[in-house]
């Protein structure tokens, strides 16, 4: 098989397992949250929060070597295992040792319990963490997809009826870890390394290979993550209503931008030699998609606050949540596309400086003002995400040296401004006025609002297209 073809086969499972593993089964999870109550999936959404802490610093490096260094060499690969497994032991014994601090910081033995539970398949992450890269690297994803089928089918014969059946927190956290067993017992089937003691020179160049990549990890995880830290102190519940929005809102963004997710960085990179059309692309792309976030999460926002008014109503403040989360996950799940783009240009440190920059902004605002209920929280995660998509913004007008590029960049931002500012007073009707509607109204309503960013979008892409046409004929 050629290269390209293996390409294409790789890409076209790779979408396979996206579309079960970050669409089907979170999906089929959200069916069984409701029975599993919000005081219990906020005891499990707490306890993940540190787990996937040391879960992320586990992987840091040893995955990242493989792939990007192509290694082959089975001595360098028993290094690289019994590295992984040495790392998962010490993080096991850090989970211990963070146990006591989890349960005297909330005052919740069941949150310290489910975290050092779920800690316990560490060590099976660590002896899966190089057979698993080892698939990656050999482009192997027919094989990587039928392994991701395995949450969905713990979703469906474990957790679902588990939760149906009243245990609600044990449905949940036996999931999360009969999927971390077995999906690293099948990549150790798949493709089984030995263990060899590592020497100083390649444990060191590990170390130089993983220590700039760490701060990039831990700052991402922290930039996903901070809210659910900063909520957790406002109790279980909070933190279940919370997390049950954040996940229904991961799941209508993630579907909206994955499929191109994928693909953009390998595009990107074809034209690496044409700063010019990657520029214009760029722009192209940026400008759909910020149109199409702001329709999606303003209807999702409309559409969210009057369905929970009537469903999950014993989930305080869900309507609430999803209303402002919507919101929020515009300006941040509009960015993959900046931090590929500047990955293309080798403008790569701009993208960290900006998730610091961002999370003192949000740490300074929690700090001072201090909030006291979900409400006041998700003003302050307003600001965040804000803060967030600005520093960004201002980063690209820095980056940007065309003129006739930031005068387009200049015209996209108003099209949007006047989209936020129609779909704003959408959301101030429906929540201040109308209030309540029933399924059938909601569904004409949204409609509406649908046709009307869509003409104005349509309006703004239509005669950006005419300029560009006769810039083109003008150079000619």
């Amino acid at each position: 098989m050629s290269l390209s073809q293996k390409v294409k086969n790789a890409f076209k499972w790779s979408f396979l397992k996206t579309v079960v593993g970050q669409f089907f089964n979170p999906l089929l999870r959200l069916v069984a949250i409701p029975f599993i109550g919000d005081f219990n999936y906020g005891i499990f959404a707490i306890a993940f929060l540190y787990f996937g802490l040391l879960e992320t610093l586990l992987g840091i490096g040893i995955r990242d070597f493989i792939i990007s260094q192509s290694i082959n060499d089975k001595k360098k690969l028993k290094m690289l295992n019994s590295i992984s497994l040495i790392f998962s032991i010490t993080f096991l014994g850090l989970a211990f040792i963070l146990f006591p601090l989890i349960s005297k910081v909330y005052d919740s033995n069941a949150i310290a319990i489910t975290f050092l539970f779920i800690s316990f398949t560490l060590p099976f992450i660590g002896i899966g963490l190089v057979p698993e890269a080892i698939a990656v690297r050999n482009l192997d994803m027919k094989n990587v997809f039928f392994i991701y089928l395995i949450p969905f089918m713990n979703s469906l014969l474990i957790v679902l009826p588990l939760a149906i059946n009243g245990y609600g927190l044990s449905a949940i956290v036996l999931g999360e870890v009969f999927n971390r067993i077995l999906i690293n017992l099948c990549y150790v089937f798949l493709n089984p390394v030995g263990f060899s003691l590592p020497n100083k020179r390649f444990s060191f160049k590990i170390f130089n290979f993983s220590k700039w990549i760490a701060g990039e990890r831990v700052l991402e995880y922290m930039s996903l993550t901070i809210d659910t830290f900063f909520i957790s102190f406002l109790g279980p519940s909070v933190a279940g209503v919370y997390n049950l929005g954040k996940n229904i809102i991961n799941i209508v963004f993630t579907v909206l931008n994955e499929p191109l997710g994928n693909i953009m960085m390998s595009i990107f990179g074809i034209l690496k030699e044409s700063y010019s059309r990657i520029l214009s692309l760029f722009l192209n792309i940026l400008s759909l998609n910020i149109s199409l976030n702001i329709t999606i999460a303003f209807l999702g926002s409309i559409a969210s606050y009057f369905f929970f008014t009537i469903f999950l109503s014993d989930w305080n403040n869900l309507n609430i949540v999803c209303s402002y989360l919507f919101i929020g996950g515009l300006f941040r799940r509009s960015l993959w596309l900046q931090r590929d783009f500047l990955k293309t240009i080798k403008k790569v440190k701009f993208y960290p400086i900006s998730i610091f920059a961002s999370l003192l902004v949000y740490s300074a605002f929690y700090k001072l003002l201090q909030p006291i209920n979900i409400e006041s929280f998700l003003q302050i995660k307003i600001i965040y995400d804000i803060s967030y998509f600005l520093v960004f913004t201002i980063i690209m007008k820095n980056i940007l040296k065309n003129e006739e590029k930031i005068v387009r960049m200049n015209k996209f931002i108003i099209n949007a401004i006047m989209l936020l500012v129609i779909n704003s007073s959408f959301i101030y009707l429906s929540i201040e006025i109308i209030k309540e509607l029933s399924l059938l109204n909601l569904i004409f309503y949204c409609l509406i609002i649908f046709l009307i960013n869509v003409t104005i979008s349509y309006k703004f892409f239509v005669d950006t297209l005419k300029k560009v046409q006769m810039n083109n004929i003008k150079r000619k």
